[in-house]
């Protein structure tokens, strides 16, 4: 039986997992043809009840497709966030939206508007724009109430150039319908290996916490969620796969699991996920992991690949993941997102940015380089947004010579940037045996 090379006992992503190569470039970081593009606002879609509105279409998952006459286009699944129109600002009386969940596919997408009264023993902790934390006082002891003032869904876009994009389709393509999901889907992350793409996207809720999930489809009008039960068990109750879990991007291909032989006696070929997993305080600082799965179901063999140097800092991953070619290896690479504490352009706050990794296809445990953040907040000319220091890489397509890039900005609206891609691996390459860490 042929002797496969076990990952390493990963404790950070330092240049010891990572195979010594020189090569003395200097390229500078890859800068956006035609500047960015702000190509999706709130404004672009609708509210599903006249008393919301639309406060963000930001964070688009991306993918490519091929349509029924033969069309290649690219597909951007958009989070939209709805908030009731009278939201800002502390009340007596708070909506708090959540979707009516009916435990049935295909259901028609509501959402619902819960009232909370403050006082009556019922005492605000926090109260601002984006979530309501309450202490609820019952029979003598405080209960915690912990709601978002928005609810979010993707809804599609399409274009044939990746540049101008149609209107945007009435529905939306993946609405909550179990418990878990009823205060949003949120982030998707798309991947395409054979003739099926995988969705996978983060849920946060009151009771599960925050959650990550998969979803299947083969032609974006059918979507299957993952695990499915079993002969459509109406009593077997959803769940999440990855409880406390977000960020999650299957690989673009399978790679082998070194763990776990086949009927041949050879590492598996198996299916790969980076995921960001929270740090407990300062004994572990935030990282992206890497997990195999036999079948998108049973993830493990969790492993740390990239990590902070503190816990005052995060990292996640950011973009779905490409195939391609660095000094003579093929590799998956694609963006993370860092978040750091401090001031930028006169504004203080947690400061979001982009840089780009690369791993071993082959052995994707080994990270062969992180570059510096290359994208940053505020390179648009759209104003502050819901949350000004933020940007946030979702979706990567590579087309020909052009990798188009596709970011969240401000909480409020969607981008693309056009970088040259011999640019991206040129950059790469520079931190290849020296990787940045945030």
């Amino acid at each position: 039986m042929k002797t496969e090379e076990k990952p390493p006992d990963s404790k950070n992503v330092d240049s010891s997992s990572a195979p010594a190569i020189v090569t003395g470039r200097r390229a500078s970081p890859p800068k956006p043809e035609n500047g960015v593009r702000i190509i999706a606002r709130p404004e672009d879609f609708n509210a599903p009840r006249e008393d919301m509105e639309v406060i963000g279409a930001f964070n688009p998952g991306a993918t490519e497709f091929t349509d029924d006459d033969g069309l290649k286009h690219t597909l951007l699944a958009i989070r939209v966030a709805y908030a009731p129109i009278e939201f800002c600002g502390p009340k007596k009386h708070i909506l708090l939206p959540r979707a009516r969940t009916l435990l049935k596919e295909n259901a028609e997408f509501q959402i619902e508007l819960d009232e909370a009264t403050i006082g009556k023993n019922v005492y605000p902790e926090k109260i601002d724009k984006k979530e309501v934390f309450l202490r609820r006082s019952v029979g003598g002891e405080f209960e915690d109430v912990f709601r978002l003032r928005h609810v979010s869904c993707p809804v599609n876009k399409k274009s044939l150039d990746g540049i101008v994009f149609s209107e945007a389709e009435e529905s939306s393509l993946l609405h909550p319908e179990t418990s878990y999901e009823r205060y949003g889907i949120e982030d998707l992350r798309i991947t395409r290996i054979d003739e099926k793409y995988i969705l996978s996207y983060t849920s946060p809720d009151m009771v599960e916490g925050v959650s990550g999930s998969l979803a299947t489809t083969k032609d974006f009008k059918t979507i299957e969620r993952l695990p499915h039960p079993l002969n459509g068990d109406k009593d077997c109750t959803p769940r999440p796969l990855f409880p406390g879990q977000k960020n999650n991007v299957v690989l673009p291909e399978k790679v082998r699991n070194p763990y776990v032989a086949d009927s041949s006696g050879e590492a598996e070929e198996q299916y790969a996920m980076i995921t960001r997993i929270d740090g407990f305080s300062k004994n572990s600082p935030p990282a992206i992991y890497l997990a195999f799965s036999p079948n998108l179901l049973q993830w493990g063999i969790y492993h740390k690949i990239i990590q902070t140097k503190n816990s005052n800092n995060s990292i996640a991953p950011g973009t779905n993941l490409v195939v391609d070619e660095l000094c003579d290896r093929k590799i998956f690479w694609g963006f993370y997102h860092e978040v750091k504490c401090g001031e930028f352009n006169g504004l203080e706050g947690n400061v979001y940015r982009a840089g780009l990794f690369a791993l071993d296809a082959e052995k994707p445990w080994r990270v062969l380089s992180v570059t510096p953040p290359i994208i940053e907040p505020q390179e648009h000319c759209e104003g502050l947004g819901y949350v000004p220091l933020a940007v946030y890489p979702t979706g990567l397509i590579v087309r020909d010579e052009t990798a188009f890039v596709y970011c969240g900005e401000g909480d409020s609206w969607s981008s693309a940037r056009n970088l040259p891609r011999k640019g991206c691996l040129n950059y790469l390459e520079r931190f290849i045996g020296n990787p940045y860490r945030p």
